[in-house]
């Protein structure tokens, strides 16, 4: 069974800058997402406009990359549209508060998003820590999932992308330009 990292959405949306080689390479493309599949991705919205993916964890709660909040919190997030130029397909919720990964640029670049309600939408079911860590070895099987660029100049964007991959373990992941 595939191991599910969906938290990695954010990636496709707001992938690495290319002037900071240090960061890494940006995931781009992928293929849409067939109707019923990935029914708890998220975008977070500012100011009417989609700018990174998230996912469903509780009925509350959205994780996402911590980027995605350093320019403050989103003003709506949108659960279950496979399209984020047509948010209105979605359940579209208001947010409460933010929660971002201290130094999480240098770090885990991980976020969390409390809504203000409940989303009728089933959340993501995350395995316990000691399953996540037996699953997460290097050349395990995952998947990703998000919105964003699907070319390396970030100009196309398309709607819900999901890409099979083969996870790296940190050093591989460190030192790869793939």
């Amino acid at each position: 069974m595939d191991t599910l990292l969906l938290f990695l959405a954010a990636l496709l949306a707001q992938s690495a800058s290319a002037a900071d080689p240090g960061v890494g390479s940006p995931v781009v493309g992928g293929a849409a997402v067939e109707a019923g599949r990935w029914d708890d991705a998220a975008v977070l919205m500012s100011n009417g406009l989609g700018y990174c993916s998230g996912t469903l964890i509780h009925p509350e709660w959205v994780l996402t990359a911590g980027h995605c909040l350093s320019g403050g919190p989103p003003d709506l997030v949108v659960i279950g549209t496979k399209n984020w130029f047509d948010p209105a397909q979605g359940h579209r919720l208001e947010t409460a508060e933010t929660f971002q990964y201290p130094a999480s640029h240098a770090t885990y670049d991980i976020g969390l998003v409390r809504l203000a309600a409940p989303s009728v939408v089933p959340p993501r079911v995350l395995a316990a820590d000691c399953v996540v860590a037996a699953d997460l070895v290097d050349g395990a099987s995952a998947w990703i999932v998000g919105f964003g660029a699907t070319d390396e100049e970030g100009r196309t964007f398309q709607p819900l992308l999901n890409e099979a991959v083969t996870t790296l373990d940190d050093a591989d992941c460190s030192e790869s330009t793939v």
